[in-house]
């Protein structure tokens, strides 16, 4: 329970000047846009009232001890401190706007201490609860796409687009990716981990990356462990049902493409500098991760 608070006393010396309320105290709900509440008012102010709290520095909550917005625990308790925002005395109203939106799905309680009518007169409180709803629950993440999505790709095919409908969790993809070969194992090899996933802004594109090292001929990965992807074999690329989306729940489901393997493409691949920048390495440089890279 919110306790009576102690200044009240000296404010209605300051705001005795009139002891007769405009009206029966009450507290309304200020809404905005789509009638989501975004401020609570204190009726039954008296004018003098009014133009007395109108001089009040409206950013300091102990200038209105009258006037109060609590955040309610799941119990229906308050939590102190009451919410921070601004005052300002609007038509017959005090009004309280907190300084940041109120959250959906939280309960809040407004408090209201009207002026007591006389010296000896215990002061009265008025209390109201807002509940924000919660918003409907949206569909489970899934995977969208996965581009290319033609069914014989190049062996020196670079890159996939990772298309998924909600904002993934990062930094986990690669546990939860596979490429699978023709006999059924997966190839640890298979991409090129940079140290930061290649995510778009929204989290829900992911380019992954073969290892360029393997898919571009002469180098040194390719000669050691063999293209990616060998013409005329089969492969699946799996992404697991478990790899959680932003908020921490799995995919509603895994995904499988399944593709072929076809001749070299002599077409230039979006990013082919990309793929001879990031073999060259530099002196005292680390390279990026490729997955099961050591022996």
């Amino acid at each position: 329970m919110t306790s009576t608070p102690r200044s009240l006393p000296l404010l209605a010396v300051l705001l005795g000047s009139s002891l007769a309320a405009a009206a029966e105290p009450s507290l309304r709900i200020v809404s905005g846009e789509g009638g989501k509440p975004i401020a609570v008012e204190a009726l039954g102010l008296t004018k003098d009232q009014l133009a007395a709290l109108a001089k009040l520095p409206g950013d300091d909550p102990k200038s209105f001890p009258l006037l109060v917005l609590y955040v309610l625990d799941a119990r229906g308790r308050t939590q102190v401190p009451a919410m921070a925002g601004k005052y300002e005395v609007v038509g017959d109203a005090l009004r309280f706007t907190p300084r940041f939106t109120l959250r959906p799905g939280l309960t809040y309680q407004a408090d209201f201490f009207p002026p007591p009518p006389g010296p000896q007169s215990s002061p009265a409180r008025i209390t109201k609860e807002i509940k924000i709803p919660a918003p409907p629950p949206r569909e489970p993440t899934k995977v969208a796409a996965v581009y290319p999505s033609a069914s014989v790709l190049p062996e020196n095919q670079l890159r996939f687009y990772l298309h998924f409908s909600h904002p993934m969790r990062k930094d986990v993809a690669y546990d939860h990716i596979k490429l699978v070969k023709q006999d059924g194992k997966p190839d640890e090899r298979a991409f090129f981990e940079t140290g930061e996933e290649l995510w778009d802004t929204s989290g829900t594109r992911l380019t992954l990356l073969f290892d360029p090292g393997r898919t571009k001929r002469g180098l040194q990965p390719r000669e050691e462990f063999g293209p990616v992807l060998q013409p005329g074999q089969k492969y699946t690329l799996v992404i697991d049902k478990n790899w959680p989306d932003a908020d921490g729940s799995p995919l509603t489901a895994g995904f499988e493409k399944r593709f072929t393997a076809g001749p070299t493409s002599t077409m230039r691949q979006d990013g082919s500098r990309f793929a001879t920048r990031v073999c060259t390495k530099l002196p005292n440089e680390k390279p990026a991760r490729t997955r099961g890279r050591s022996p």
